[in-house]
Formats: C-alpha cells, structure tokens, sequence
C-alpha cells in the first residue's frame, strides 16, 4: 500500500499554528503585549472514569499542547460523578474567559446523559464540534462556496461568526487536500454512520462529492450490497469501529482508503481493514495508526487556536488602533500571517 502519512501532514499544521499564534500577538506592539504569557490558547479537558483509552487519547492532547505552548485545564472525575457536578463544572469554563475549548472525552458512564452533557458546553468553546449549533453549519451550504483548505483556521478566521466543524471529519478533508486529492464529482463509500460517517457525509456533498453512507442495514435486501458499493467508490472512508467489515478484495487498486477506526488484533495495534492484505495493494491510503488519528488531534488544535483568536478578537475591538486597523475594527493578521508563510 502507498502511505498517506498523516504524523507528517500533522507536524506542518503545527508550524503553521506556532506561526499564527505568534504572528497574532507580535506584530502589533503593545495591544497585544499581554498575551504572550497571560491569555495562551486553553484547553480544559474533561476525563471521566479509569478507561485506559480515554487516558491515552487525553495524554496525547495534553502532550500536544505542551509542544505548541498552549495552556490546558484538567479536571479527573471518578465514574460515579453525578451529571449535575460535572456539568457544574463545565459552566464555570463556559463562563471562564481565559479558557477557549472545553473538551469532555467519551465515553462517559451509563448514568450520564452524554447529549445533555454537549449540550451544555458554549458553541464557541466546543472544539470538538458536537453542539449542535456547531453541526447546523453543515446544513447551511457554508462548504460550497469555497474549495477545502490546507490549514482549515486560516479560512476561518477570516469568517465573520466563529463555528467548528468535528475533528475527524474535518482531518479527513483536510488530509485530502494536503495530498491534492479532489472530491468534486468522486464516488465515496462512508461505511459507518456515527460521529464521523454523518458529518462527514455532509461535508463531502457540499463540496460536490457523491457519498454514499452504509451501515448495518446496507446488505439487508441484497446480501452482496456492501460489495458492490465498495468495488464502485473511488474514495472508501472506514468508520464503524468494527474490524473486517470491509473485504479489502472488494477495493480496486485505483482506489483511496481512509481507515479510521484502531483496533487490538492479536495484540497489535491496526485499523478496521485487513493489513496483511492491504499492504501487498497498490492502492494509495492512510495507515493506523499514524494516518487519520494525528490529523483528527491536528484539528482539534485548530479548532482551539480559532476559538482563541476571536476571544482576542473581541477583547481588543474596543481598543483598536487606527494605525493598524482598517477603521471598521477588521484585522489584517491572516493577511500578515500568509505573507510570512
């Protein structure tokens, strides 16, 4: 199999982000001389229970922020935290202002109403991009008037109202415009419909892909639906947590594979396609782990460095200097930031 390296498409994110945040802060003297120690991108992490793979994701992310500079807020809670404490809590960084993201890592216990919980985070904090006003945006055609970018923030910044788009869908598009993979036009089977399939399904029709979504039903009229479907798709996404749902014979070789889901076989790490097959492939596709995993981290730093620029943003408008304004309030660091890249 030819790699789609996501560790390396990862890494350059990275810079570009080191490169935004300081360029945010320096250019402009002393209106923004109060950051560089003070008002650092913060995230506040949410770990619930003793899950083993909880501890590990939120460990990646903590050790993430450290590279980057960026402040984080840890609040452990044991599986018997009652909804009321921890949604308490969540309040209290909603109305924090020197916190810019709010992630709750799931799952959560039983008796905890995950979907209230979400809910209860501020739009403009939730870096995961769960709430639903976050995830209306995929509804309102926003996508279409633009091509998918290579450093997603960028685009963003420039918008007028602050949204997020999950982080594993937007690592997928983000990935396939890194490696100049178009998607207009382009055949895709989804083969899962959760966090990832849904959102992602919708991000890739309003960039004028043709996707297909399958779940457990796929193959309920027609036992060889699923086959079919694959052997057709230029672009085959794997996201249902299950491993070998896919036939890796059914993919052609002119295919592209985004693997997402990892799994534990025989006590090796791997996705939800049979690697032993796949790597003897032509077809070009992303490992796992070190393919979709580092992006889906990347976006979630993106989605925090966005959230921490309109909260400057809206700190400072009052204070805006006429010599580096345009007199409207708007600023020219994406403008500032590009020319330096």
């Amino acid at each position: 199999m030819r790699i789609i390296d996501g560790r390396s498409h990862a890494n350059e994110i990275y810079k570009s982000i080191k490169s935004f945040v300081s360029t945010t802060i320096s250019p402009y003297g002393k209106e923004f001389e109060h950051l560089e120690n003070h008002v650092k991108p913060t995230l506040a992490f949410f770990l619930i229970g003793d899950r083993e793979d909880s501890k590990v994701y939120v460990g990646i992310k903590k050790k993430t922020c450290k590279r980057l500079g960026f402040n984080y807020l840890e609040f452990n809670y044991p599986e018997t935290v009652t909804f009321n404490e921890l949604q308490n809590k969540i309040i209290y960084c909603n109305k924090n202002s020197d916190v810019h993201g709010i992630l709750v890592q799931c799952p959560l216990p039983k008796h905890i109403d995950e979907s209230a919980i979400m809910a209860t985070i501020d739009p403009k904090k939730d870096v995961d991009g769960f709430h639903s006003d976050n995830t209306a945006y995929l509804l309102q055609n926003h996508l279409a008037k633009r091509e998918p970018s290579k450093l997603p923030f960028i685009q963003q910044s420039k918008e007028e109202k602050l949204h997020f788009y999950p982080c594993t869908p937007l690592g997928i598009i983000t990935l396939l415009a890194r490696e100049e993979i178009g998607v207009k036009g382009k055949r895709i089977a989804i083969v899962g419909c959760g966090r990832v399939g849904r959102p992602l399904s919708m991000m890739f029709i309003e960039w004028g892909a043709v996707p297909t979504l399958c779940n457990s039903s796929t193959n309920y009229l027609f036992d060889n639906n699923l086959e079919k479907i694959i052997n057709t798709a230029d672009i085959i996404v794997t996201c249902t947590g299950v491993y070998d749902v896919v036939n890796v014979d059914w993919i052609r070789d002119d295919a592209i594979v985004i693997d997402v889901g990892v799994q534990r076989i025989n006590n090796r790490l791997t996705g939800e396609l049979d690697r032993e097959k796949l790597d003897k492939r032509p077809i070009l596709g992303t490992p796992s782990p070190g393919g979709v995993g580092p992006m889906t981290v990347a976006m979630l730093m993106n989605n925090l460095t966005l959230s921490w620029f309109f909260c400057q943003k809206e700190k400072l408008l009052g204070n805006v200097n006429e010599d580096w304004s345009h007199g409207d309030g708007s600023f020219d660091i994406q403008n500032e930031f590009m020319e330096r890249e």
